[in-house]
């Protein structure tokens, strides 16, 4: 088993209303260029875009998405993404930003995609096996195209674990497209998942059976 790559590997931090997201942007690439950033030119549009790119470094990607007041560090490396999401962490304490008061949540979000020395639908077969009623015949005769596993609903939507799989659309015989969405109202979770991460998903996989 060997999780081949990230497609990506996001983190976000999702604001309160309350912020307005002109003065944090400017402030956010001003110190973002003195720390060795590669800031974009600002396009002049009309009205400011939904989602805008405020800086790469190292194949990151630093976005701002205004619709859901959300700013997402994004690459395809989970050890460079980290890196930058903590580096950007430390500037709102540069700019005095108190983030225990402007977070809403913190989230990972992860499409990842595993090989397995099985075959996908063997695995995904094999989790429904002596589980369906025997005298409809039919039944028997299903393929268990993905699973999903999510924390028990509550009322905060803050909060919560998803992971989704299934074939792999372009090599669906032997690997696994993963997605994982975490959210966290506190950061030391979302620490923890991320440095657990591999660990979660080889202990999924090996639960049902593949190596």
């Amino acid at each position: 088993m060997k999780i081949e790559s990230y497609e990506p590997y996001h983190i976000g931090i999702k604001f309160s209303q309350f912020i307005n997201i002109d003065i944090l942007k400017h402030k956010l690439r001003s110190i973002m260029e003195e720390n060795k950033f590669n800031i974009p030119k600002e396009q002049v549009v009309g009205m400011s875009p939904l989602q805008e790119l405020l800086a790469i470094k190292n194949n990151v990607n630093v976005k701002l998405n205004r619709g859901a007041m959300a700013l997402n560090a994004i690459g395809y490396s989970k050890k460079d993404t980290m890196k930058i999401h903590n580096e950007i962490i430390n500037f709102f304490n540069e700019i005095n930003y108190d983030l225990n008061s402007i977070v809403k949540f913190y989230e990972i979000i992860a499409n990842i995609t595993v090989k397995i020395n099985e075959e996908t639908k063997d695995i995904l077969n094999n989790s429904l096996k002596d589980k369906l009623p025997k005298p409809i015949d039919y039944l028997n005769k299903l393929d268990n195209t993905g699973m999903r596993f999510r924390t028990e609903k509550s009322d905060d939507e803050n909060e919560f674990f998803d992971l989704l799989m299934e074939p792999s659309t372009t090599s669906p015989k032997n690997r696994f497209f993963i997605r994982v969405v975490f959210r966290s109202k506190e950061r030391d979770k979302i620490l923890a998942i991320n440095d657990q991460f591999e660990t979660i998903i080889i202990t999924v996989l090996t639960s049902l059976g593949a190596t």
